[in-house]
């Protein structure tokens, strides 16, 4: 995947599915993602918000913030919801 960086992306991983995900500023998503499909065919891209840091949620909010979590999803004027929420065990 030097393709990837060659095209303008910062990093990527490939998963144990085999799937890969490539890390690249917004700004650049639609050109790194054209420049791979000349030659790397896919099925689907598409940009998530990922958190710089993550916030530990104690275990005795666990059940607060993901029904607050739930709540927006269930929102029918929400399109996506994203968090940076860690729940401890």
């Amino acid at each position: 995947m030097n393709a990837a960086i060659e095209a303008g992306a910062a990093d990527f991983t490939i998963d144990s599915d085999g799937s890969v995900e490539i890390l690249v500023a917004p700004d650049k998503f639609i050109e790194v993602v054209h420049d791979l499909q000349k030659d790397h065919p896919f099925d689907s891209a598409e940009l998530i918000m990922r958190p710089q840091n993550h916030l530990e949620i104690p275990t005795d909010q666990t059940d607060r913030v993901q029904r607050l979590l739930d709540a927006l999803e269930d929102c029918e004027d929400t399109q996506e919801v994203y968090s940076n929420a860690n729940f401890t065990d």
